[in-house]
């Protein structure tokens, strides 16, 4: 236990040293540590996400896709959260285990990267998007490919639902992939 908590302090010290000794420990156990520090409990079953993960997803999900258009839906009024969590669903375990972790060690980043002492779900907008925008634009190429996984789940459960497509010009009817039964009545007779 002792070593645990060492190693949790050090985690949450500078942020040079947090960033090295999470590289050498590794996803799993950063995550482990930083879900202690939290006071969280990590999922018993290995690639599910426990209820403050899904919380962390909602809060990224709802600044990677709001948008100034008028036309385009908030992430939670088309079901975006939904539509990600079914899209992990039938990513492999390991993938989904991964992910979980990287909620954990996103939710702790701004007590060690900034841009304050506190969870990234607990941050105001401009923060939670200043934090966005470090792990975008990192320096370090693992940090920036986390960053991608995570968008790419945000962007699949956004762009997924049928109230975002009218405003990106897209139409199922008009889309020759698109089976026909599973088209508009009207756009089968044509």
């Amino acid at each position: 236990m002792e070593l645990q908590s060492s190693l949790t302090r050090r985690l949450l010290g500078r942020r040079e040293d947090a960033l090295r000794v999470a590289q050498e420990l590794g996803l799993k156990v950063t995550a482990s540590l930083a879900a202690r520090a939290l006071g969280e409990r990590l999922p018993a079953e290995r690639g599910e996400l426990a209820s403050w993960q899904v919380d962390v997803l909602a809060a990224i999900i709802e600044r990677l896709c709001r948008y100034d258009a008028p036309d385009m839906p908030a992430p939670d009024q088309c079901g975006a959260l939904e539509a990600a969590l079914g899209f992990i669903s039938h990513m492999p375990e390991e993938s989904r285990a991964a992910l979980s972790d990287l909620l954990t060690v996103f939710e702790i980043g701004p007590y060690v990267l900034g841009p304050g002492r506190e969870r990234f779900s607990a941050l105001d907008a401009t923060s939670r998007d200043a934090y966005l925008a470090s792990w975008e634009g990192s320096s370090l190429p693992p940090r920036r490919a986390a960053f991608r996984a995570l968008k790419s789940a945000c962007m699949m459960g956004y762009w997924t639902r049928p109230q975002t497509w009218s405003a990106i010009g897209y139409s199922i009817d008009d889309n020759p992939g698109v089976p026909l039964h599973l088209r508009s009545p009207r756009s089968r007779l044509s």
